[in-house]
């Protein structure tokens, strides 16, 4: 918790405070302070990789819970590319996803509900967001996006969720 404080001292967090009128990062995990993740996705056999998927999903299957406030909120997702020795970063998307409503199921796997979607089922045109390390993307969290097998080396990434007043 200390840490975090520290962090959001940065001068990354003042600007994003200054330019934003945000309320917090989520704490989706219960934790009791915003949550920051680091990902490491190791190169074969790609265990590491998350599926397609939309980030609102998980909240919709009760995978967190959003602070209870007076105003209306929405969510942004912020994922930052830390190494890659590719011009890939490890991150794909499909473009406008966020307007459109995609069937998925769920399941439980590694403790949690989570949501599964056949990607095969729908013309999705994917791309890869590309760069070198210091490459972001910021992003609706109803996006479509995974994560993107790196053939050589560990992909490390951090993102977080930013709950903003609409």
């Amino acid at each position: 918790k200390i840490r975090f404080k520290k962090l959001m001292q940065s001068n990354f967090f003042s600007e994003l405070k200054s330019n934003f009128d945000w309320y917090k990062i989520s704490d989706e995990e219960n934790m009791g302070f915003g949550e920051i993740y680091f990902r490491l996705c190791r190169p074969l056999p790609y265990k590491d990789i998350g599926p397609m998927h939309a980030d609102a999903w998980f909240w919709e299957l009760g995978h967190g819970k959003m602070p209870e406030v007076s105003f209306d909120t929405q969510r942004i997702k912020f994922w930052f590319c830390l190494e890659t020795k590719e011009s890939k970063t490890g991150f794909r998307f499909v473009p406008g996803s966020h307007k459109k409503n995609y069937n998925y199921k769920s399941e439980y796997r590694d403790g949690f509900i989570k949501p599964t979607f056949k990607e095969e089922e729908y013309n999705l045109s994917i791309e890869s967001l590309k760069g070198k390390p210091g490459t972001f993307i910021i992003f609706n969290d109803r996006l479509l996006h995974s994560g993107e097998p790196l053939n050589s080396h560990t992909r490390v990434s951090i993102e977080f969720t930013l709950v903003l007043r609409r």
